[in-house]
């Protein structure tokens, strides 16, 4: 389980640091918000990557996901252009609601930045800190793309 926003963050950095082209992950996750599984659903060139909604959501009822978090990644050190990314994401939720898989979240990776297509506080999306670290002073906020 991610318990915190920062956490699914650096794991999806982590995932993505060597990639030479753009690849769309899928982290399918159970009603806990436990991790069923971790694919990458497609890869693409240096600047795009093709995102088909039937696709990803065909996959996650496969999976029997009540939560779906997209990772689209780039090799570049900021995250890949949000344009495109905007509308799959409205169609994602659309399609989500009717089915029953929640987008938790939707993040464009790059390798030193990031930021979230999602519009609502990320910790209530992702799980919460269930006790604060040393010296942080919470959550960092969403970079909004």
């Amino acid at each position: 389980m991610f318990v915190a926003h920062d956490s699914l963050v650096a794991y999806s950095r982590l995932r993505a640091a060597c990639s030479t082209v753009q690849a769309l992950r899928l982290l399918f996750l159970d009603d806990r918000r436990h991790l069923i599984a971790d694919e990458i659903h497609q890869t693409g060139t240096f600047g795009d990557v093709a995102i088909y909604v039937r696709e990803i959501m065909g996959r996650a009822l496969q999976m029997e996901a009540r939560g779906l978090v997209i990772v689209h990644s780039g090799p570049d050190d900021d995250p890949p252009n949000p344009a495109g990314a905007r509308t799959s994401c409205a169609d994602i939720q659309q399609a989500g609601k009717f089915l029953g898989v929640e987008l938790v979240e939707y993040l464009l990776v790059g390798r030193r930045s990031y930021c979230t297509l999602i519009q609502e506080p990320a910790d209530a999306r992702v799980g919460r800190r269930s006790s604060p670290v040393a010296g942080d002073s919470g959550p960092s906020p969403d970079r909004k793309c």
